[in-house]
């Protein structure tokens, strides 16, 4: 199982756009972290980060390691709970966003 994170409700709303996971092409607002590449849930369940062939990563490993990384989202996206969580408070902002 690759390990995933959800982006930030926000920035979605800023640029308006869901990436293609890299494996079924389907958007998604998760990614693996240290590859820095989308991968959608369904996708990081059957496969493994050894599966990733494009690695964006280095910059986000270089800042971990000199301990400057912060997370953008510290929601793994295997917490269902913290998943609906989101997605309410997208909704939020964006019916906010249409006033």
């Amino acid at each position: 199982m690759i390990p995933v994170y959800h982006e930030e409700p926000e920035a979605i709303l800023q640029f308006q756009i869901y990436e293609l996971c890299i494996f079924c092409n389907n958007s998604t607002d998760t990614w693996h972290e240290n590859t820095n590449n989308p991968v959608c849930i369904g996708c990081a369940k059957t496969h493994k980060v050894s599966d990733i062939l494009e690695d964006h990563g280095q910059n986000i490993r270089k800042m971990k390691r000199l301990g400057t990384f912060e997370r953008g989202s510290s929601i793994k996206a295997d917490q269902s709970n913290k998943v609906n969580e989101i997605q309410k408070n997208l909704n939020i902002l964006q019916s906010n966003k249409v006033k």
